[in-house]
């Protein structure tokens, strides 16, 4: 009688993890999310556990807590440059922007349930973002790169209004997350020459660079580990 039961109870368990794990393959990513749980890419590709890569959203706080814990209570001067040291368009303006990713575009690169996943830097989202809206406007006043033509009439997506708009809301929520409190102001210079306002003001930031390393760092121990090369072209 007792073996019947215990069979039976095992049965039931098994049952439910047929259930549970078809609905997961059968939710879509919005609900997902929304149930805490989101379908994560992976450097080395998709493992022999087709549940392996399902990584539980509160997972990524700890991971968060121990990967940026010196990060985040480490602040650094920065003085706002004039934008006028800066490219303006083309090529020029792409090389610089491409400076501010890592290699491997702004990800972090973490062992979860023997995989190598990649979690998105919210920094870095922020900065693909804004070189989206530039190669667009661009485009727009007809000063872009050759590249950049072709990146945005490659994708449909790429340079839609629907990626426009969210990148738009995505950084004006990274600007109120933020909240910075530096007072700015316009200088005007005898000789009769002005800055905008902002250059010139002095902030206490996040150190972008480091932030950086740990993208490029974490990807490369990644990479070597799967055995593919250290870098992504």
């Amino acid at each position: 009688m007792f073996d019947k039961l215990l069979f039976t109870v095992f049965l039931f368990f098994q049952v439910q993890v047929l259930v549970q794990h078809s609905v997961l393959a059968a939710t879509n990513s919005a609900n997902r999310v929304a149930h805490g749980l989101f379908k994560a890419l992976s450097v080395c590709g998709p493992g022999a556990d087709p549940m392996s890569d399902i990584v539980n959203m509160s997972s990524i706080s700890a991971i968060e807590k121990t990967t940026f814990a010196d990060y985040v209570t480490h602040s650094v001067p920065m003085t706002f440059e004039n934008s006028n040291n800066s490219a303006i368009s083309g090529s020029a303006a792409d090389s610089e922007w491409k400076s501010f990713l890592p290699s491997n575009n702004g990800f972090l690169s973490k062992e979860i349930a023997n995989d190598t996943v990649l979690f998105g830097i919210s920094a870095f989202h922020a900065m693909h973002c804004l070189d989206t809206m530039r190669r667009i406007l661009e485009v727009h006043y007809d000063v872009a790169s050759a590249d950049t033509v072709a990146k945005i009439q490659a994708s449909a997506i790429y340079g839609s209004f629907y990626h426009i708009h969210h990148c738009l809301i995505y950084l004006r929520e990274m600007v109120v997350c933020n909240a910075d409190p530096a007072l700015e102001h316009d200088i005007y210079y005898e000789n009769g020459t002005a800055v905008f306002g902002g250059d010139g003001t002095n902030h206490t930031c996040r150190d972008f660079k480091a932030l950086y390393d740990i993208s490029e760092e974490s990807d490369e121990a990644a990479r070597t580990g799967c055995g593919l090369v250290a870098q992504i072209p």
